[in-house]
């Protein structure tokens, strides 16, 4: 069976019939069983799987915010950390300003979990299923086994923002081609947190200008509203914090899955180091984005946002384990094209196996093969392994592509073998 996405062929295919009448009939059961597990480790062990730090930081900015304080020249909550979000962001997160801390971290856990189920939703949209009970209740089976893949762990554990912005993304560029408004939630989603702004290029790149226009004015709106009301804050913000990547944490932490974290843990980060890093990022920036946008031109749109998302935390400076929650449609695609190989290649590096808590630094946990310390060199792929999961993907679009033109060249054009 074949999926379109917009009138256009895909390559995707639903997964066969019984695998997934099975996850449709018994949806909430499976919820339940794959995420107990969780919800009874924490009960026992309640810091160490609940600690939502992040949203604390978020409401902290909020407070910095209503009381007049400088965002960006001091730490907003204990322990360190700084606000390291724009000003427009900033602006938002007064609105959590009235809770208690316990409320906040129930309706953000409540609120990322239900983000997982939607970013299922969506992805298996795009691939032509259909809308209705069965999309909803194969969601809901689906949100279990994705909670597990840990950059959607982490986030739910930290209280990320991430979930949220991907469901943005999704739900404004899986949308038909053309439409009025699309392109506007991704200027706001890079207006909160610069890492989407690669989608306008994106948008650009793959012919759709207006959208790419609509992203681009939204960004900019998101801009103008920080001078308007944070001129003060918005100013040191645009004026070179936004790059200061040292605010964020060490470049050499294993929780960087960046290139950047990469190149910094293998040689150091002297300014020739740098330099190398600079050329590396622009080299699979250019892959990754071109591949995206051939992917999508060849009618497979769910994975060129895939790549396209992937190749954003790949050349960021400073590209945190939770922020690689493209993971999910990843997941979602692999299992509706029945890739089940791959699609357990990608749990057997992504789940959290290995957990490393307490730190012996102090610091809070680390989850996945990155945590393992350094041993005879295989650190280098083990300590770089969401890369490792990339550079995969990036060989199964060429798959893909490769397999498309062939389907599209006559058979009186293709070489006598």
């Amino acid at each position: 069976m074949t999926a379109t996405v917009s009138g256009e062929r895909t390559e995707q295919t639903p997964a066969r019939p019984t695998v997934t009448g099975f996850l449709i009939r018994y949806s909430w059961l499976i919820l339940i069983l794959v995420l107990a597990p969780y919800l009874v480790l924490w009960r026992i062990w309640p810091f160490a799987l609940s600690l939502m730090i992040d949203v604390q930081v978020y409401q902290a900015g909020g407070h910095f915010v209503i009381n007049g304080l400088d965002l960006y020249r001091q730490n907003v909550v204990n322990g360190g950390l700084y606000f390291t979000y724009t000003p427009f962001a900033a602006l938002l997160f007064t609105l959590l300003t009235p809770l208690p801390v316990g409320v906040l971290k129930v309706l953000v856990m409540v609120g990322n979990l239900a983000g997982i189920g939607f970013a299922a939703y969506l992805s298996l949209r795009s691939l032509g299923t259909p809308r209705g009970r069965d999309l909803t209740l194969l969601s809901v089976a689906l949100l279990g086994p994705l909670f597990w893949l840990e950059p959607a762990r982490s986030t739910v554990w930290l209280g990320q923002i991430n979930l949220l912005l991907l469901v943005l993304l999704l739900w404004d560029l899986i949308r038909r081609d053309g439409q009025r408004w699309q392109g506007v939630l991704v200027g706001v989603a890079a207006g909160i947190k610069l890492t989407p702004a690669i989608f306008i290029g994106y948008l650009l790149l793959t012919g759709r200008f207006r959208a790419a226009g609509n992203a681009l004015l939204g960004l900019v709106a998101t801009i103008g509203i920080g001078f308007l009301l944070l001129p003060k804050d918005s100013l040191a913000y645009w004026g070179g914090t936004f790059v200061a990547a040292d605010r964020v944490g060490s470049i050499t932490d294993p929780r960087n899955q960046s290139l950047a974290g990469a190149v910094a843990r293998a040689v150091g980060w002297a300014p020739e180091q740098r330099f190398g890093w600079l050329l590396g990022a622009v080299l699979l920036g250019a892959v990754g984005l071109g591949l995206a946008v051939l992917a999508h031109r060849r009618g497979h749109h769910l994975l060129g946002l895939v790549l396209c998302g992937l190749t954003s935390t790949v050349v960021a400076p400073f590209s945190w384990h939770h922020h690689w929650v493209w993971f999910v449609p990843l997941a979602c695609l692999l299992f509706a094209g029945r890739r089940w190989w791959l699609l357990g290649g990608l749990y057997l590096l992504v789940f959290p196996w290995v957990i490393r808590w307490p730190m012996s630094d102090g610091s809070i946990g680390k989850f996945g093969w990155y945590s393992l310390p350094p041993f005879h060199g295989l650190e280098l792929l083990y300590q770089n392994v969401y890369l490792v999961v990339f550079l995969i993907v990036v060989g199964y679009t060429l798959s893909v592509l490769g397999r498309s033109t062939k389907e599209r060249t006559p058979a009186h054009a293709r070489p006598v073998e």
